[in-house]
């Protein structure tokens, strides 16, 4: 979800953001309304659809094999969990 989203969906009160020690980073998105939840449920729905489909030909190995390079490239360039963009 992009900073517009973002926005936009705070604006609608969907959402809610926390932003870490002044630092511009937000450290949590919320969803704040039972309409923003179904929102949610309804997207995910989609993702993970699109996800089956494009990962069809990948085992259940393959995929997990694929979760961890991709996780590994983000913690390198600083976009993962532990790079310093999340520090």
């Amino acid at each position: 979800m992009g900073h517009i989203s973002v926005r936009r969906y705070a604006s609608r009160d969907w959402s809610r953001y926390a932003i870490r020690n002044g630092s511009g980073m937000r450290s949590r998105i919320s969803a704040s309304s039972a309409r923003a939840r179904r929102q949610l449920r309804r997207l995910e729905t989609l993702v993970e659809g699109l996800q089956d489909d494009l990962l069809t030909p990948l085992t259940a190995p393959e995929r997990e094999q694929l979760v961890r390079l991709l996780i590994r490239l983000l913690d390198h360039h600083g976009s993962g969990p532990g790079g310093p963009a999340h520090a």
